[in-house]
């Protein structure tokens, strides 16, 4: 087995996140992960890892016990991973290539709680002479896409990273893993309702690391790149199950990007639909402040399941450098629709929520660069019939959250960097953003709270 440097292995395992080229060369771009089946690398080895000391804060919560402030210290490690890739070559003129990849995740909070690493990107596929064709565990395109015009990430430092905001609408959701009933961290539970058990982030999550995903990636071509992924029927849903009186879909998702990348530019533009995510299942009147939770009755019942729901996300996004500056955004739109079968709750209908991203990356001088960024979440749109234990969450308002993050970091070497940050999340009175800078109050989160982050640590790679 062949062991080499993360940056040479990677650029050819696609696993080159687009976070790693803010510590580049100046004019280096950011790129979309991206698979090279063609490599004929052999088998090859590579090692992240991640250790920050981190001390994470929440306060002034408007549904909580009042004046409960929570701050939790501990040593960080969720961004360590060990990556087995093969690659070898093909002399077809068509089939040039073939491949995989499995990867290991491991976090000790994790551990700690469930007992075990966790599985990440898993593939297997070919290269061909129009593109890569690849089947398995694998990041969407909306989370490759959109995390390409980000400067933060979580190898910043907690609390910097992308999907406190990227693909998210708030309601506690983070990255979703797996099917809609999927997540990691749960188990599907067909009572009262689909999946009872399940946050709202696998259901309404863009953010996500797909299983039993069918790839395509095209070559580059006069600077264009596009991207595509197709997830068929949720196999932990059924199709055709009868629960609480009527029959489950099956969920199918279907994501489509192109980039275009040339010299300092490089442009982004995302679509994805998801089809039967129901995502009424796991909503409740806390995640939008409607109701007075407290440490023994944190939230009341999901308002209603759907037995039909469309769901779209939009992004545009733009990155340019000039000099040792980089600027990097995007804009979102994500937009739900729920119809018919809820069970004793004013049926879903139309919700949606529009957000922004700024960040820039300054080289200061020799190996230090600051990492700035900040975002916004505006107010949730939705029609007249969306009403949630008889409050209408629009009519209330104040639904939308601010994000500001800085990072200092100092690379010392290709494989290593240090870096300390600290960032801000401030939530409306009736909004509940967390992502990853969530330091639980009475084991809840809850709206209206500001959650701080202090991160002091390394990140390297083998």
């Amino acid at each position: 087995m062949k062991q080499g440097s993360s940056f040479a292995k990677k650029q050819g395992t696609m696993i080159a996140l687009a976070c790693a080229a803010a510590f580049a060369a100046p004019h280096a771009m950011a790129q979309v992960a991206s698979p090279d089946y063609s490599a004929g690398k052999g088998l090859t080895l590579a090692v992240d890892f991640l250790l920050a000391l981190t001390s994470k804060g929440v306060s002034g919560s408007t549904t909580g016990p009042a004046g409960d402030t929570v701050r939790r210290t501990e040593l960080a490690s969720s961004s360590s991973s060990v990556y087995l890739t093969g690659s070898e070559k093909l002399n077809g003129s068509f089939l040039q290539g073939w491949g995989f990849q499995v990867t290991w995740d491991y976090d000790p909070d994790e551990y700690n709680r469930r007992g075990t690493t966790e599985g990440s990107q898993t593939t297997i596929g070919v290269g061909t002479s129009i593109g890569d064709i690849f089947f398995g565990v694998y990041d969407n395109p909306y989370k490759q896409i959109g995390s390409a015009f980000t400067t933060g990430s979580s190898s910043n430092g907690n609390g910097m990273s992308q999907s406190q905001i990227l693909g998210n609408p708030g309601f506690r959701v983070g990255t979703s893993k797996g099917g809609r009933c999927g997540d990691a961290e749960n188990a599907a539970s067909f009572g009262a309702a689909p999946c009872a058990t399940v946050s709202t982030t696998a259901s309404m999550g863009f953010y996500r690391l797909n299983s039993n995903s069918i790839n395509y990636y095209s070559p580059v071509m006069n600077g264009f790149k596009v991207y595509g992924q197709f997830v068929p029927g949720d196999t932990d849903v059924p199709a055709g199950t009868d629960v609480g009186g009527f029959r489950l879909p099956s969920p199918q998702l279907i994501s489509v990007a192109a980039t275009y990348n040339n010299g300092p530019l490089m442009l982004g533009l995302v679509y994805e639909s998801h089809k039967d995510y129901v995502w009424g299942a796991n909503f409740a009147n806390a995640q939008f402040g409607g109701n007075t939770p407290t440490a023994t009755n944190p939230t009341t019942a999901a308002v209603g399941v759907g037995d039909r729901s469309s769901d779209t996300g939009k992004l545009v996004g733009a990155s340019y450098t000039f000099g040792n500056i980089k600027l990097s955004g995007f804009w979102q739109r994500l937009e739900y629709q729920q119809s018919g079968g809820t069970l004793g709750a004013t049926s879903l209908t139309d919700i949606s929520v529009d957000s922004w991203y700024l960040g820039s990356t300054i080289k200061v001088g020799g190996p230090h660069s600051v990492v700035l960024m900040m975002s916004q979440a505006d107010d949730y749109h939705c029609n007249s019939g969306f009403v949630v234990g008889g409050i209408s969450p629009c009519a209330r308002g104040e639904t939308g959250m601010k994000l500001y993050g800085v990072s200092y970091v100092n690379q010392v070497s290709k494989q290593l960097r240090f870096f300390a940050s600290a960032s801000r999340v401030d939530n409306d009175r009736n909004a509940l953003y967390s992502g990853s800078a969530t330091a639980t109050k009475n084991g809840r989160d809850f709206a209206g709270a500001s959650l701080t982050n202090f991160s002091l640590g390394m990140k390297g790679s083998f």
